[in-house]
């Protein structure tokens, strides 16, 4: 049985409600308590269940073996495979970053890409040339750019290897809590910086130090927003408790991510120093290009370590 929104992915959750199969990209995770969690349907937000408890409710009749009118003894599985569906550890993240580099590429990628860099480009241009109407659709694009980013963290995280189609109506209303707990979470993060700033008017190291720690519990805020879905994932302690569970791979991503905003900045700087509008438009292609690579490695690492995440929670 396959997700009734993703012919490619098998389903994992049945809906009453809708009567519909999905996949875990279709449904949310809420926390309400640390002994408490609900999975919801994203279309309908009505409680799911899991197919395998679903089909266990119906017991089965054991097998019987012909030749001895015995039921048959179940299988044990080997403990080799138990091994191998064990939590994947850092080395597949260092195997999969590289792929992150072809990943707008991949499927519709080259048009999606294309496409966001074209609207970027001329929604820049409608910005310069009329100054006080054109930053309106500008925020639209960018509210739904953020969206479609949090779409491939949410795919990445379900095993989809490529960028797919644009949110649909269903997937705006559910991501809407994430864009709130995402916002409230960049507050969060650079909050420290800007209120010493403000107490002390010093632009010392004490601010930059503040600063640049805000910026390194960016991406596990945001992780966490994404997996769980709930003002708990905002919690100082937990997500602090995510980072040490995930130490050495979080401090990797955060690098990786962090370089490429920095090749960004070369590249404007050394490479792309004529002025015009193809100037304007290979900015606005590396910049989209980029993110893309972000979102991507974001979701990577979130989808080998959401155990050890959800674990702090």
């Amino acid at each position: 049985m396959n997700c009734k929104n993703h012919q490619t992915q098998t389903a994992l959750y049945f809906c009453p409600a809708c009567s519909s199969y999905f996949c875990g990209t279709c449904t949310d995770i809420r926390r309400f308590s640390e002994q408490f969690t609900a999975y919801v349907c994203k279309e309908c937000g009505g409680k799911i269940e899991a197919i395998s408890d679903k089909g266990s409710a119906k017991k089965q009749k054991p097998s019987v073996d012909a030749s001895s009118n015995k039921p048959s003894q179940e299988k044990e599985i080997p403990k080799e495979k138990k091994i191998a569906s064990a939590p994947q550890t850092s080395a597949n993240l260092w195997l999969s970053l590289p792929s992150a580099v072809l990943f707008p590429l991949r499927g519709k990628g080259i048009v999606v890409t294309l496409l966001n860099a074209g609207l970027f480009w001329g929604l820049l241009e409608i910005c310069r040339l009329y100054p006080l109407i054109g930053p309106v659709p500008m925020f639209f694009y960018l509210t739904f750019f953020i969206v479609y980013g949090i779409k491939i963290i949410e795919d990445t995280i379900a095993g989809f290897d490529a960028l797919t189609n644009f949110p649909n109506i269903h997937y705006w209303l559910g991501a809407a809590a994430t864009f709130i707990y995402l916002t409230v979470s960049l507050l969060v993060a650079l909050a420290p910086a800007h209120i010493y700033l403000l107490a002390t008017h010093d632009l010392g190291i004490v601010y930059f130090s503040l600063l640049a720690a805000g910026l390194f519990f960016i991406p596990m805020l945001l992780i966490r927003a994404i997996l769980m879905k709930n003002i708990q994932a905002l919690n100082p302690v937990l997500f602090l408790a995510s980072i040490f569970r995930t130490f050495l791979a979080y401090v990797v991503t955060f690098a990786v991510l962090a370089g490429l905003l920095y090749a960004y900045s070369y590249l404007n700087t050394e490479y792309i120093s004529w002025t015009g509008n193809f100037e304007v438009i290979l900015r606005a292609l590396l910049l989209v290009y980029i993110v893309f690579m972000q979102t991507r490695i974001l979701g990577l690492f979130a989808r080998l370590y959401k155990h050890r995440i959800a674990e702090a929670s």
